[in-house]
């Protein structure tokens, strides 16, 4: 285990605390007090609860909106998301709180329910593949909410009463901003739909709890209900006696006032998912099975709790082979609800976002006799084809890709590409707009040009490794008599090098090649706009789109890469850029995109900069 770190060395930095190395600090204008947030010993003291050691660790101060900004002073296992509450209020708690946070939902593969291992024989030379299944005593397969994941979790204060919070899954603490939305108000909204009073009769059911749910991040001079104690019927097994195992529920905050891909009918809902114990982070789902076949919109469709009774390995298969199969036939029919819904809505299939589903998937459940988990914070998720391509709440390659696809259309519609015609063709309500804009407007609208203006040529190459990128920079750059500077990551080592060496040659006014595998669209924007601001008004990209099979076969041969192994190692890597390679388009801003397939074309256009080295400076397309 590590030493726990100079607590002098502990600052609080947006929210974080993290370890600082020794050196002198810059001079500022304003003195700014260094305040160590935890001591060493109450460090010290929460890593055997969150069982890990002190670099996985985030030392954080937040404030609780949910409970009039109350500071928590907490330590995170930045793994797992799990904290420990060190301090409530500015006090210390005699007894640290360990919060289990939500498990990220894992992919359902057949896999899990069928295994292939090999196991060594009984003379240990030779090994026989056997098939494992896997046991469990029942399943549960519910819907898939598509939302925002909200967890509400309960913790004690210095003063002995319980407070109730809410947190999303990446975070410690709910609040309401520009981009997520008005989450707090939301919740609130909903909580105070059905609240149980807190009355001399049924006092005695409840623990004792602080927080004020009838006004949750609002202002107690302006609510007439101060004098009633009351909880909302959502949440009340966290304050009930009986139940004072339960941490936390967890719920997925959803509907038309927080738009994600699937169209609901209604406004916004807390849709219960499952319950998170105080003892050891047990997972029990919250189960909810619709018996009335009256659900018109096929949300709970295939929702259903299905209990295991095997004695014998071979009904063992079967029950797991039925459920996989099930798990198919689901997959199938959601997707077929999901284009018909596209289809009599209007909606295109190639740009498939918000509002264009009836149904993200559902969620899979294997449970022990108890109830829970039988695989510790394991819950699958079940997703036809279109949305497991498609979840708007990561800005990922496939959505940047189907963003540029929007702005092809607009420009074959004569369409000016601006904020306001961007979102009316996306079709983005104010909240999405205001979560997602940045991402946007930073992807499709052309960067600002600075001056004065340079009179650098920025080329960058793509394609994948052994494709002949660096073969083509390499003999430009050495026949060029110096026009040409390459910029290579392999040789360099890292990005930054790359960026800061090209910041130099473009100051200097030296032409330049990036070599570079570029393979997505994030990357490549990244040089259009460093460009830009070093006053580069034009980028042009050569893609190298030799076949992946040369590539392999020039891998298994090349010697002496810095950075990639000929052999079947290389090949490893070249599969894994092919699962990672976007194509370029001509949508991304450069301004000229020339393809390269063969290593004839390759020496053609070598020959072409070349016989232009001395019109360099007066041709636009290199």
């Amino acid at each position: 285990m590590e030493p726990i770190p100079d607590i002098s060395k502990l600052n609080i930095n947006d929210g974080a605390t993290t370890t600082t190395p020794n050196k002198k600090p810059q001079q500022n204008n304003k003195q700014t007090a260094k305040v160590a947030l935890l001591t060493e010993e109450q460090v010290k003291k929460c890593l055997p609860i969150l069982k890990c050691e002190v670099k996985d660790c985030n030392i954080q101060m937040n404030l609780d909106h949910f409970n009039n900004s109350l500071p928590i002073h907490m330590v995170v296992n930045k793994e797992t998301n799990d904290f420990v509450i060190v301090k409530v209020d500015n006090q210390e708690l005699e007894e640290y709180q360990l919060i289990y946070s939500v498990p990220k939902i894992q992919p359902f593969k057949n896999e899990i329910l069928i295994q292939q291992q090999k196991l060594s024989s009984t003379e240990g030379n030779e090994k026989e593949e056997t098939t494992i299944f896997t046991k469990f005593n029942s399943y549960y397969i519910s819907n898939k909410w598509n939302g925002m994941n909200i967890q509400v979790f309960k913790y004690n204060g210095t003063d002995g009463k319980l407070y109730i919070s809410a947190k999303p899954r990446a975070s410690p603490f709910i609040q309401n901003d520009l981009k997520s939305g008005p989450i707090i108000d939301l919740i609130n909204e909903i909580f105070l739909r059905d609240q149980i009073e807190i009355t001399t009769e049924n006092d005695g059911n409840y623990l004792k709890f602080a927080t004020n749910f009838t006004n949750v991040g609002g202002d107690d001079n302006n609510n007439n209900n101060n004098n009633k104690l009351m909880v909302p019927k959502l949440i009340e097994s966290l304050l009930l006696k009986k139940e004072k195992n339960i941490q936390s529920i967890v719920f997925e905050l959803c509907g038309n006032k927080l738009p994600h891909i699937v169209k609901y009918d209604f406004d916004i809902d807390l849709k219960p998912l499952f319950t998170i114990s105080a003892q050891g982070g047990l997972i029990k789902p919250i189960i909810i099975v619709n018996d009335n076949n009256d659900d018109k919109d096929g949300q709970n469709q295939f929702v259903q709790y299905v209990t295991i009774e095997t004695k014998e390995i071979k009904e063992e298969e079967e029950e797991n082979k039925k459920l996989i199969k099930k798990i198919e036939d689901i997959k199938i029919q959601l997707l077929k609800e999901n284009k018909e819904f596209r289809i009599v809505n209007g909606l295109s299939e190639n740009m498939i976002w918000f509002n264009h589903f009836s149904q993200e998937g559902r969620v899979l459940y294997l449970l022990n006799e108890q109830g829970t988990l039988i695989n510790h914070r394991q819950i699958y998720s079940i997703k036809p084809k279109d949305t497991e391509k498609s979840h708007w709440e990561q800005f990922d390659n496939g959505i940047q890709s189907k963003l540029l696809m929007t702005i092809k259309e607009m420009t074959e519609k004569s369409i000016t590409i601006d904020k306001e015609n961007l979102r009316k063709e996306l079709d983005l309500d104010q909240v999405s707009w205001n979560r997602h804009e940045s991402d946007i407007c930073s992807l499709v609208l052309p960067p600002v040009i600075s001056t004065p203006l340079s009179k650098s040529k920025i080329v960058i190459t793509c394609g994948l490794p052994a494709c002949g990128k660096s073969y083509f920079s390499q003999a430009v750059a050495e026949r060029s008599n110096g026009a040409w500077k390459r910029i290579n990551q392999d040789d360099l080592g890292t990005r930054k090098k790359c960026e800061d060496l090209l910041k130099q040659y473009a100051k200097a006014g030296h032409h330049v090649i990036i070599d570079r595998c570029n393979q997505d669209i994030g990357q490549r924007r990244n040089w259009i706009k460093m460009a830009a601001s070093f006053g580069v008004s034009q980028v042009h990209l050569i893609w190298f789109t030799i076949d992946q099979s040369v590539c392999k076969d020039r891998i298994v041969v090349r010697e002496n890469h810095p950075t990639i192994p000929k052999g079947d190692e290389g090949i490893a890597i070249i599969d894994k850029f092919i699962t990672m390679f976007v194509p370029p388009s001509e949508f991304e801003g450069f301004a000229s995109l020339t393809k390269v397939s063969s290593e004839q074309e390759s020496n053609d256009l070598i020959e072409k900069y070349i016989s232009t080295v001395n019109n360099l400076n007066e041709t636009t397309d290199a």
